[in-house]
């Protein structure tokens, strides 16, 4: 899916985007199943550009 936590969308938008009403049981919803909340997951995903090794 384009556009979701893995590519920097907000909460807010990807809850909407998958049908949700709101980003509160969107969020309740996203930690029971993945065991952190989206915030956390997403930053965990996040990596500086700087961190990469030039080819």
């Amino acid at each position: 899916m384009s556009g979701g936590l893995a590519d920097g969308a907000s909460v807010i938008s990807v809850a909407i985007s998958v049908g949700f009403a709101g980003p509160s049981y969107f969020s309740t919803t996203f930690k029971r199943i993945m065991g952190i909340p989206p915030k956390q997951y997403s930053s965990t995903l996040v990596q500086p550009h700087s961190a990469e090794k030039p080819i």
